[in-house]
């Protein structure tokens, strides 16, 4: 499957392929909110497909993180511990160092596909945006694909951080930075943010678990 920066995702043909973009949208893009649980039966009927590639795109999805398959209660999209948020964004900057690294060893002089990005069905927001960027430097399509599926594990979290805190200041310099190609510098300042994203984890993963008691509370009344 084509996604952004052209690296392949999902990898299959249709229906699979429709189900697999379809329900990343759905989990990146917060139409189904953390906590929620995604129905095999509603999901098909809702993406015109029958429901066993709807099966193998929740598998394929759980591998990812960006679902949680609790045996014999169904698929969820994940309502993160702040220990959680914390290791992803630790996973996030790990990558991004490889990334310079591979880089480095390749002699990269801009991120692959850069220059002719793919059209993408999931909208992702300004640091998702920028970290791509960063990590499709290192011309590794297994490592970029990995870093994408942790950032887009932030997602939702990244929305009730944003929500709370605002965007942050240094996405300015970062926009500046990729603009003008220095690369070691962006990374610098993409860690940097990354890191204070970190040290907010644990008021951001109280208020996700908050409003995901609310909306049980409303379902119920």
């Amino acid at each position: 499957m084509q996604e952004k920066w052209g690296i392949e995702r999902g990898g299959r043909g249709d229906p699979y392929e429709r189900a697999y973009r379809g329900l990343r949208r759905d989990v990146v893009t917060g139409a189904v909110l953390p906590g929620d649980q995604i129905v095999v039966i509603e999901a098909a009927k809702r993406l015109g497909i029958s429901p066993t590639p709807v099966r193998e795109a929740l598998a394929h999805l759980a591998g990812e993180r960006l679902i949680e398959d609790r045996r014999r209660h169904g698929y969820f999209v994940p309502l993160p511990s702040w220990f959680d948020l914390v290791e992803l964004y630790d996973l996030c900057e790990l990558h991004l160092v490889a990334a310079l690294r591979e880089a480095g060893r390749s002699g990269a002089s801009a991120p692959v596909g850069a220059t002719e990005v793919e059209a993408t069905s999931v909208q992702m927001d300004p640091l998702g945006e920028k970290f791509v960027a960063v990590m499709c430097l290192s011309r590794n399509t297994r490592l970029v694909l990995a870093g994408c599926s942790f950032i887009d594990c932030l997602a939702a979290a990244r929305r009730f951080q944003v929500g709370i805190y605002g965007e942050d200041e240094g996405l300015a310099t970062l926009s500046a930075l990729l603009s003008a190609e220095d690369w070691r510098q962006a990374v610098a300042v993409l860690c940097r943010i990354l890191r204070r994203c970190r040290g907010h984890a644990e008021p951001v993963a109280r208020a996700m678990a908050a409003a995901h008691r609310a909306r049980n509370r409303a379902d119920i009344v």
